[in-house]
C-alpha cells in the first residue's frame, strides 16, 4: 500500500512539473519573459509559408510579405552596433515634429526620422489573423492565370495601412496618425476588415459586416460612408498613397493583356505613370492552328503601344515612380525609364518603390532606397514594411519594433 501512496505521489509530482515547464514555454513563446542565454527567433507565421511558395525566377512573388525560400545567402541578423549606429544617425522625431508626409521622397527638402514617442510591442506576437486579398499565379503550357483568392495570414503586432500605424495585441486595433498622434482604438468583437479601398476624399475604409466604415479622428470613432465599390473603387488592393491613380489614365493598349493583378504585385499594370505602364506580351508560335502560347512576360509600354528596351536578359516585375522593378537570374534591381540603371540585380529580395522609397536586401537583412539607389535606412531589419502615409514599420529581435517617417527637413 505505502508503494501505491509513493507511486501515486510521484506520479503527481512529476505531472505538476510538466505543467509548470509547459505554462513556462508558452509565456516564453509569447514574449512575456526572456531567457539571456536563449536568442530568439523570428516569427514565421504558417499560412505565409503555405500561401507563398518559391517559384521559378519568371514568376517570383515581389510581395513584400513574401519569403524568398531559396536564400543562399548568410542568413546572419545584424549586429547590436549597426542599430546603435542607426539610431545616431536617424534622429528622433522633436516635439515640434510636424508629422509625416506621403509626398515622393526629395532628400534635399526631406530627412528620415526615428518616431520614439510610442510604446511598441517587442515582438511579433498578436495571436490573430486577417484575411487579405491575393492573387495565385498558375501556369498552364507557358500561359499564366491569376487567380482572386482570400488568404488568411498572420496580423503583424505593428504595421501599415493607407497612411496609418497600427498596433495589434490581438485583442484591439490602435491607429496613430504619422505625426504619432492616437486616433482610433477598436476593441469591438466583430472582426474590422482592411478594405484596402478609399473613398471620394481619399480617407481609408473599413468593412463592419456588410457596410464601408472610415476613422473620424476628430470624435476617434468609424463612421458609416457612403462608398459605392462599383462606381467609387480604384481597382487596387494594396497600400497606395491617396492621389495614386486618382485622376490617372486607365491602360488599355491594342495587341496586350492588363497583368491582371491588383494587389502589390501588379503595381503600375492599371494606370499609366510618366506614359508607361506595365502589360502582358503574349506570343503565339506562327502558323499554328491552336495558336500556341511561347511566350508570356511582362514589358513596360508607352501609350503608343512601342514597348520600353530593358537590357538583355532582364524582366521586368513593377513599375512605380519611374522605376522599373526588375529581375536577372533571381536577383532584383532597379532601372529608370530615362535609361540608367538605380541598382543592378543583386538583391534577393525587393519591393516596388512606395512614395519614392523601396524595401530591398535579403531574407535576413533589409534597408530603404531613395529613388538614386542610397540608402536611408541601411540593411538591417529582417523585416520592414512599404512606405505608407510616410510611415515606416521596421523589426528585428534586437529592437523589436521600430517606426520612421518621411517628413520635411
Amino acid at each position: 500500500m505505502k508503494n501505491v501512496k509513493k507511486y501515486i505521489i510521484v506520479s503527481a509530482v512529476l505531472a505538476f512539473v510538466m505543467i509548470v515547464l509547459a505554462v513556462l514555454m508558452v509565456m516564453y513563446d509569447k514574449g512575456v519573459f526572456d531567457i539571456s542565454f536563449i536568442t530568439r527567433p523570428e516569427q514565421t507565421t504558417a499560412a505565409q509559408t503555405e500561401t507563398e511558395p518559391t517559384t521559378d525566377p519568371t514568376t517570383e512573388s515581389t510581395d513584400p510579405d513574401s519569403t524568398d525560400t531559396s536564400e543562399t545567402e548568410a542568413e546572419e541578423t545584424a549586429d547590436q552596433s549597426v542599430f546603435d549606429d542607426l539610431h545616431e544617425m536617424i534622429p528622433a522625431a522633436g516635439a515640434d515634429f510636424a508629422g509625416a508626409t506621403e509626398d515622393v521622397f526629395d532628400p534635399d527638402t526631406m530627412a528620415i526620422y526615428r518616431l520614439d514617442t510610442l510604446e511598441l510591442p517587442a515582438y511579433n506576437v498578436t495571436g490573430d489573423y486577417i484575411t487579405r486579398t491575393r492573387y495565385v499565379v498558375s501556369r498552364e503550357k507557358v500561359l499564366r492565370s491569376f487567380t482572386e483568392r482570400q488568404i488568411a495570414e498572420m496580423r503583424r503586432a505593428a504595421d501599415v495601412y493607407m497612411g496609418m500605424l497600427v498596433i495589434s495585441d490581438g485583442k484591439s486595433l490602435t491607429f496613430y496618425n504619422g505625426k504619432g498622434d492616437q486616433i482610433f482604438k477598436y476593441t469591438g468583437e466583430e472582426e474590422l476588415i482592411f478594405a484596402y479601398e478609399r473613398d471620394k476624399n481619399d480617407r481609408p475604409l473599413f468593412i463592419l459586416g456588410d457596410e464601408y466604415y472610415y476613422i473620424d479622428p476628430g470624435v476617434r470613432t468609424l463612421i458609416k460612408s457612403d462608398f459605392d465599390k462599383k462606381t467609387d473603387s480604384r481597382g487596387l488592393y494594396y497600400n497606395y498613397p491617396s492621389d495614386f491613380a486618382k485622376d490617372a489614365k486607365k491602360a488599355s493598349i491594342r495587341g496586350y493583356e492588363t497583368v491582371a493583378q491588383k494587389d502589390e504585385n501588379g503595381i503600375g499594370s492599371l494606370y499609366f505613370d510618366s506614359g508607361y505602364v506595365m502589360m502582358r506580351n503574349i506570343k503565339h508560335e506562327q502558323n499554328d492552328e491552336d495558336r500556341k502560347v511561347v511566350e508570356d512576360m511582362e514589358v513596360l509600354v508607352n501609350e503608343d503601344g512601342k514597348e520600353f528596351p530593358l537590357p538583355e536578359g532582364y524582366a521586368a516585375k513593377a513599375y512605380s515612380n519611374q522605376r522599373i522593378l526588375v529581375s536577372y537570374k533571381g536577383k532584383y534591381g532597379f532601372y529608370a525609364v530615362k535609361g540608367a540603371w538605380i541598382v543592378d540585380s543583386k538583391y534577393s529580395y525587393a519591393t516596388p518603390y512606395y512614395e519614392g522609397l523601396a524595401v530591398v536586401g535579403t531574407t535576413a537583412q533589409k534597408g530603404v532606397i531613395d529613388l538614386e539607389g542610397n540608402f536611408v535606412i541601411p540593411l538591417s531589419y529582417s523585416h520592414i514594411s512599404v512606405c505608407s502615409g510616410g510611415i515606416i514599420v521596421c523589426w528585428s529581435m534586437q529592437t523589436g519594433y521600430e517606426v520612421y517617417v518621411k517628413a520635411a527637413k
